[in-house]
């Protein structure tokens, strides 16, 4: 008997074992740690995001802007894959659907609703989001994860963002998501009075140049492990 447990015992770890292995391929395939940590859209600041895609990196910036809509695509010809990202906001509220089509047959629909709040001089926001998954995948299916953002803008050069990402701790298959914090800094030199000019009718946009800075923070890091981008 305890020869038949045993046995019993080995043919079922095998089988999870296969079975986590299958999971993991196809979570590869679908690039769904990606999917999750840096959706495929044109790239902003958690510091300088204030239109409809704020909703994905700082939704504190969700009311700057708040009746837009959006479409975006995305096509990765080296893994075949296949994004369509729609985006709504109506004052202040958001919401998106992002469908990503991967071979054999794989798919995900990323769906996320979020908000913000402003001071009344917008010199401060503080925004909220909830994205949840719908897969084929079932390490994926249902995963869902809430974030925290907020943005601090003291003068019109300047602006400062912090996000606070996974914070119910969701997971992937087996694996946890820890609580990850994005920190940016952006800056708009054309702002600064004294640098501002005039040729004739022409006068410089302060947003017309802009620089930023940000990097990712887990409570585990050092300062050593802070990576500019």
């Amino acid at each position: 008997p305890n020869m038949k447990s045993f046995s019993s015992a080995m043919v079922m770890l095998a089988t999870m074992i296969c079975s986590y292995a299958a999971f993991a391929d196809q979570l590869d395939t679908l690039q769904a740690d990606k999917m999750i940590t840096s959706p495929n859209l044109p790239q902003d600041s958690v510091a300088t995001s204030d239109d409809i895609t704020s909703l994905y990196f700082n939704p504190a910036g969700l009311g700057y802007h708040p009746l837009q809509l959006g479409y975006f695509y995305g096509h990765n010809a080296q893994d075949n894959l296949q994004d369509h990202t729609l985006f709504l906001n109506f004052l202040g509220l958001a919401f998106s659907s992002q469908w990503r089509f991967a071979p054999d047959t794989l798919f995900s629909r990323k769906y996320t609703f979020g908000t913000s709040f402003f001071s009344d001089t917008k010199f401060f926001s503080v925004g909220t989001s909830f994205s949840w998954f719908d897969s084929n995948v079932g390490a994926l299916d249902k995963y869902s994860q809430w974030d925290v953002g907020t943005i601090i803008r003291p003068a019109r050069f300047l602006s400062i963002g912090i996000v606070a990402r996974a914070l119910n701790k969701p997971l992937l298959g087996k694996d946890e998501f820890k609580p990850r914090y994005d920190l940016g800094l952006g800056f708009r030199p054309l702002a600064f009075k004294t640098l501002a000019f005039s040729i004739g009718k022409w006068r410089t946009n302060p947003e017309m140049l802009t620089f930023s800075v940000d990097s990712t923070w887990r409570l585990r890091d050092t300062f050593t492990d802070l990576f500019p981008r």
